[in-house]
């Protein structure tokens, strides 16, 4: 139930295409976790509409301490559109609206950041998939998946950049329980 969750969430987490933003080079010391300046990415959402409503927050570049150059993070609203926003160490900017697509949700639940999503699934796999396959990359994604009584979770992936290798993980954004782990 959860596989095909992940992979449906993969699927569907498109609309905010790191293509579209304006990105500039961040010094690595410069890196944030999801939740540095999400009180501000919230604030000018709100400028944006009333009732938009937070979707996901993801990075397709995490450090292992779960820090990124640049988070994305998509809302939605009751209008047939997601609004995308980013944040850096520097700035926080409106991206791009998109359709909205079906099968997506809002997050409901409160959630702890991305250095604690990441030191749980360091500690649950992570780090042995990295000391395997020294070359990788780390995308994390903070959702909620579109079942009854779901939950909110990290999605974190290790990427192999040397072969098809990958770890999945599906953390509870509150409880910290590894709900899922799975190797492709």
């Amino acid at each position: 139930m959860i596989n095909s969750a992940l992979f449906i969430l993969g699927c569907l987490c498109v609309a905010c295409d790191q293509a579209s933003i304006n990105q500039v080079p961040v010094e690595r010391h410069q890196a944030i976790t999801a939740a540095f300046k999400f009180a501000s990415v919230d604030s000018l959402a709100q400028s944006y509409g009333q009732g938009l409503r937070l979707s996901s927050i993801r990075s397709s570049d995490v450090n292992t301490n779960g820090t990124s150059a640049i988070w994305q993070y998509e809302y939605l609203a009751s209008a047939p559109f997601t609004y995308c926003f980013h944040s850096t160490f520097e700035s926080v900017d409106f991206d791009s609206t998109s359709p909205a697509r079906l099968g997506v949700t809002f997050i409901s639940h409160g959630w702890f950041n991305s250095d604690v999503a990441l030191n749980i699934a360091e500690k649950n796999g992570g780090s042995d998939f990295r000391s395997q396959n020294p070359r990788f990359s780390i995308t994390a994604i903070l959702a909620q998946p579109l079942v009854p009584n779901a939950r909110t979770y990290w999605y974190i992936t290790y990427r192999s950049s040397d072969n098809p290798s990958q770890v999945n993980l599906a953390i509870d954004a509150v409880t910290g329980t590894v709900a899922e782990y799975y190797v492709d």
